[in-house]
This record gives structure tokens, C-alpha cells and sequence, in this order.
């Protein structure tokens, strides 16, 4: 067994690269192929600041969107659908609702984006918030396949007759045309053309009418599969990737909520792609930030897809141990990237080699065990002074809180040379440590300049927070712990008052709470001397308060939405009403008080939010009750 540490960065840095490539209408893999590159990236990293976005995010010409685009959680077999349906079904004894309905459509496979009405503008998906602005496509011939006249997501897809008659020669595939399509500030001729003929259309999720609902009491896998069937009958129009499940009923949904990057409420159940078989020739490890030990298999070459592979993952060390992965054993694997595949069977089974000490520092390794199998699954080094853990938290650190600069290379040298303990260590480094270390003048002046801009810059609390890679504890949850604990008294609480907080379990508390005690709390420490003008969620909290009760219109604690074309912008007029002590949202829901409409606004989405009981009034009458 070989015992090299491989490097985990790698696989983010091919995940970046992948998300370029396809945002510029380029992709060199598949959907499935990135998904399963994903996955192996997340079981490695699982708090790694690249799962906190949503999609490639754009630097300008973006639009705010109206509503909230999040990721879909993933999912490859019924038996993960299964798992995704328990918690549904908890959600529902938990409200004792007596049950629900699961909705089935199909997950087309093209470009997300959002939709504007009112103002007639197009947004892809990026980061969740916000998105590049194609509006552009509207005046283009775009095809909308659904209600025009209502705001909504949808997907930007080419209908396939068309695609295999005239594009198929241009283009790898019909997501690629449209990947193409979005990044272009003018199509070429080909995609004009499509344009033309009314072959590139948005169809919008709120419209599909090819929808399919079961009750959750009904929701076998036989079942389940006969509905992805169903839905799968619009693959003779639309390239799809999968189908997406989603709980039909709004209170189930809301009481389950969402995570940072995704609902709760939904998952896409997606297909992979052909297996290969192949022998496992060597293991190799990939040691992780928290220090986990995930294997790599090394297999005899296979050739997908017109390349060589010979590596796929094996997730973590139980999954060696449970299913019998040892060298000789022979595996199927699919294609999953240019880096590691993804193995879908184990044919014959092998003796596991597996470390007992850790890699880089020699620590003996702990068993991590899973709550509902009691199997055995991650094999982590428990040695927060690891150098390669120091190095990941480094990254981790810096990156969450977007102080460019401490790549793989550099953060390396400063902790081989200068034998760097924590990531708070950084913050007392001088010039000529940074020099003594090998980093050039250039470079070490940008991390020191960029360090002192960060640290006299309003950082908010929960970055700083997310920044220390706590297990499970990321920018959401540490949200949600600084709104009733401040960021300065977190090493004095309790466990039981983190676990008491709404959606923090066991692990996360225990994570947290453990972590104030040790270096993580050392660090925090550091870093809140550092940092000079911490925005804290509290005071945040505390001065909308003060601004409510400060107010004196007679609007004050009303939740307000603006539509149609304001005198001021959608962002201004929200921050206009915020100083008045109303509480801005981007959306009528079931609590809005007040719908107000400029210009241009929808008739129908006017007569939709008074349905609702919504109040709706124009800015003229707004800003008089102002």
C-alpha cells in the first residue's frame, strides 16, 4: 500500500475548473461525471468553503433575484431517496400533519435562471443571490414555456429534434449549446439561428405540466420509480439529467426548511453513468483539513469516454471495510472526472490495508462510526497540530473570508519553515518571516496589505466564526448561534446551551462546543484582538429593533415587497423602508403585510398577493403613509 498524502486541494481546483469551463460554454465532462467529482470532493472536505457557494458566481453585470436559487441535494439511488423521504416523514409527525404529498418532475438538464416579469429582466443562477444579467435573450427570441406575465425560475434548455438536426455538428451536447448561449454577450451564428426558429426555450418549474404526485404513505421505490418513468416521457423534448422529488405540501416545507446551499424539501434523483469493471491495483490516501484519511483506489487502466482512468474513490475507510475493498479486488467504476471515478460494485472482495497512524504526523488514527449501522466510517488523525490539518485550515480560513493569496504552495512554505501551529499564527508574521520562508517580496507585501485591509474592514461575525472549519458548523449555522450567543462569549457557554439553539443535533454542538475549548478557541480569540470592526448578528438584530421602535410611520414592523418599476431601485427602496423600521422582503409570502407596485407592475401579480390578503398599494400611497 503506498503511503502518500494526496493533496485534497486538487480536487477543488479541478471543480473550479470545471465550473469555468462550463459557464463559458465549454464543459469537458458530463453533468453525472461533475456530480460524482462533486461528491467525492464533499466527502473529503465536507465543510470546505466551496460547497458555501451555489454555482460560478460573477464578478459584474449581475442581477439581485427575486427569489432564492439554491442547489438541489443529489442523490443516485432509492436507498438515498429513502433516507431523504424519513426525514420528510418526521417533518410531518413533528407538525402531526396528518400527510403528504411528494411532487415528481423531471430535472431538465440546461441553464437555471430567473425570471423577472415585472421587469422583464433574466438572471442565471450563479452564486443563489444573484446572477449574470442575459436579459438580452428576451429580445432575442427567447421562447418563455409557461405564464409570461408571473415572475418564476426555470431552465434554459434546446428542444432535442432541433438540437440533433442543426447543432449537433457545433455543439458536444445540448447543454453545452446553452452554456454557450448565457456566456455570450452575441451568439454566433448557430445559436442565432436556433434563436430564430423559437428552438431555445425558458420553462418555467411553476408551469411544467408533466408533474407527478404520490403520498408519502405510497412512496416505495417501485413506486418512485414508475413516477420517474412518467416523467422521464419529456426526454423526447428536453435533455434531462434526473428527476427531482419535492414535499407538495407548504407547511410540511417550510417547517424543514433550507441549508445554506439548498432546500431541505427537495432532492434530485439523477442517473449514473456506464460502469467499467477493473482490478484494484494499490490504495492510496487523501488526508482532509479535520485530518480524515479518505482512500483512493488504484485500479488497471480502463478507457472511458475516448480517456485513460486509474484511480477512483472509495469515500472513506469504512466503506473499505464494509464492502471488502482490498488490492486485487475487482470493482466496476463510472467515470466521474479527470481525477477520480466514482465505484459503483465490488465484484470480488480483497483484505483492506488500511493506516493505523496517520500519514503526515504519525498519530494514531480514530474510527468515526455511523449512529443508525454502527459501521465503521471515517478514520481521522485527532492531532490538531498535523501539519497537513494546519495547512487545510490555513486555506480554509482565508478563503471563507476572501483574503486572496494562501494557495497550496505558499501556505505550505510557511508552515514547513516556520513551523506554523495554528492559522492564528499567520496574523503575527512579519516581512521577513514571510521572506525567510520563501515567499517572494511581491507576494509577501499583497498577503500583509491584504491581511490589514481585512482586519480594519467591517468582517462580519459569522465568517469570522465559519473561518475556524469546525465541523458542521458553517456560515449558516454559525448565523444562527451568534444571533442568541455573541462571538466573545462563545468559549463560556455550555453545550446544552449551543444544543438548545433551533437545528443544532448532537454532532454539531458537540463539534462546537469542544472546539472552544482547544486550539479553535485559541484562534478565535486571536482573531477577535485582530479584527477591529466586527459586525456582530446582535447588533444587527438590536438596531433594526431600535430603528422599529423608533420610528414614527405608521408603517413601522410592516413586511414589505416592491414590484414593478420604482422611482428607486428594488435594493434602494428595501433600505429606504428598512430605516423606516419596516422589514424588507424580495418575495409575497403567507406574512407579507404590504405589496407595492411601481410602473410596469403585473395585474396578475397584483390580484395574486391580494388573494393572499396581502395590501396592495401604489408608491405614491406608500410614500404618503411613509
Amino acid at each position: 500500500m503506498s503511503t502518500t498524502a494526496f493533496d485534497s486541494q486538487k480536487l477543488f481546483a479541478e471543480l473550479e475548473k470545471h465550473d469555468y469551463l462550463f459557464f463559458t460554454g465549454k464543459p469537458e465532462i458530463s453533468d453525472i461525471e461533475y456530480d460524482h467529482l462533486h461528491a467525492e470532493a464533499r466527502s473529503v472536505e465536507p465543510n470546505h468553503p466551496y460547497f458555501n457557494k451555489v454555482g460560478y458566481k460573477v464578478v459584474d453585470g449581475s442581477i439581485a433575484h427575486i427569489i432564492p436559487m439554491l442547489s438541489t441535494e443529489k442523490a443516485y439511488s432509492y436507498d438515498e431517496v429513502s433516507k431523504w423521504l424519513a426525514k420528510v416523514e418526521k417533518a410531518r409527525e413533528q407538525l402531526n400533519y396528518p400527510t403528504t404529498l411528494i411532487k415528481c418532475t423531471p430535472k431538465l438538464d440546461g441553464v437555471a435562471a430567473c425570471y423577472d416579469a415585472d421587469n422583464r429582466t433574466l438572471a442565471t443562477r450563479n452564486d443563489g443571490g444573484s446572477g449574470a444579467n442575459i436579459s438580452q435573450l428576451l429580445d432575442l427570441n427567447l421562447t418563455i414555456i409557461g405564464d409570461a406575465s408571473q415572475s418564476g425560475a426555470g431552465e434554459i434548455v434546446v428542444n432535442n429534434d432541433f438540437f440533433n438536426k442543426y447543432l449537433s455538428e457545433h455543439f458536444a451536447n445540448p447543454l453545452s449549446a446553452v452554456a454557450g448561449l448565457v456566456t455570450s454577450q452575441t451568439p454566433n451564428r448557430h445559436l442565432q439561428f436556433a434563436l430564430s426558429q423559437g428552438a431555445i426555450e425558458l420553462v418555467l418549474f411553476k408551469d411544467l405540466d408533466c408533474a407527478q404526485f404520490i403520498d408519502i404513505a405510497d412512496a416505495t421505490s417501485t413506486n418512485l420509480e414508475a413516477l420517474e418513468l412518467k416523467c422521464r416521457e419529456i426526454e423526447s423534448i428536453y435533455a434531462i439529467d434526473g428527476v427531482v422529488f419535492q414535499v407538495a405540501n407548504e407547511m410540511v416545507k417550510n417547517h424543514m426548511g433550507t441549508a445554506t446551499t439548498y432546500h431541505r424539501w427537495q432532492i434530485a434523483k439523477k442517473v449514473r453513468g456506464e460502469d467499467y469493471r477493473t482490478s484494484v491495483t494499490d490504495i492510496i490516501f487523501q488526508i482532509g483539513r479535520t485530518g480524515k484519511h479518505s482512500p483512493v483506489l488504484c485500479y488497471n487502466d480502463v478507457i472511458m469516454k475516448g480517456a485513460t482512468h486509474n484511480r477512483a474513490t472509495a469515500h472513506h475507510c469504512g466503506s473499505l471495510l464494509v464492502r471488502g475493498i482490498g488490492i486485487g479486488s475487482e470493482i466496476s467504476v463510472t467515470k466521474s472526472g479527470e481525477i477520480i471515478p466514482f465505484v459503483t460494485q465490488v465484484h470480488t472482495h480483497g483484505e483492506p490495508a488500511i493506516p493505523t497512524h496517520c500519514l503526515c504526523c504519525e498519530t494514531e488514527l480514530v474510527w468515526s462510526y455511523d449512529k443508525e449501522s454502527k459501521n465503521p466510517t471515517f478514520l481521522t488523525c485527532p492531532n490538531e497540530g498535523c501539519e497537513s490539518r494546519i495547512e487545510r485550515s490555513i486555506i480554509h480560513h482565508f478563503k471563507t473570508l476572501k483574503i486572496n493569496g494562501f494557495g497550496d504552495k505558499t501556505v505550505k512554505k510557511l508552515v514547513d519553515k516556520l513551523e506554523l501551529t495554528t492559522l492564528s499564527d499567520v496574523y503575527s508574521l512579519t516581512l521577513n518571516d514571510y521572506l525567510s520562508a520563501g515567499v517572494g517580496i511581491g507576494d509577501a507585501t499583497n498577503l500583509i496589505t491584504d491581511i490589514k485591509k481585512a482586519t480594519t474592514s467591517p468582517m462580519p461575525d459569522y465568517l469570522l466564526l465559519g473561518s475556524l472549519g469546525i465541523g458542521k458548523l458553517g456560515r449558516g449555522s454559525s448565523k444562527k448561534l451568534l444571533a442568541v450567543h455573541r462571538i466573545d462569549t462563545l468559549k463560556e457557554i455550555s453545550r446544552n446551551d449551543i444544543l438548545s439553539i433551533k437545528d443544532f443535533g448532537n454532532v454539531t454542538s458537540d463539534n462546537t462546543f469542544m472546539a472552544m475549548q482547544t486550539t479553535k478557541g485559541n484562534d478565535l480569540s486571536i482573531l477577535l484582538e485582530n479584527y477591529q470592526s466586527i459586525i456582530h448578528t446582535q447588533d444587527a438584530a438590536i438596531e433594526a429593533q431600535s430603528l422599529l421602535e423608533s420610528s414614527t410611520s405608521s408603517l413601522a414592523g410592516k413586511r414589505v415587497v416592491f414590484t414593478g418599476k420604482c422611482s428607486k431601485g428594488r435594493d434602494d427602496m428595501g433600505s429606504e423602508a428598512e430605516s423606516y423600521g419596516l422589514i424588507h422582503q424580495k418575495r409575497v409570502t403567507a406574512d407579507t403585510d404590504i405589496l407595492v407596485y411601481g410602473e410596469k407592475a403585473g395585474e396578475t401579480k397584483l390580484q395574486a398577493a391580494r388573494n393572499k390578503g396581502v395590501t396592495v398599494i401604489t408608491e405614491a400611497d406608500y410614500r404618503q403613509q411613509l
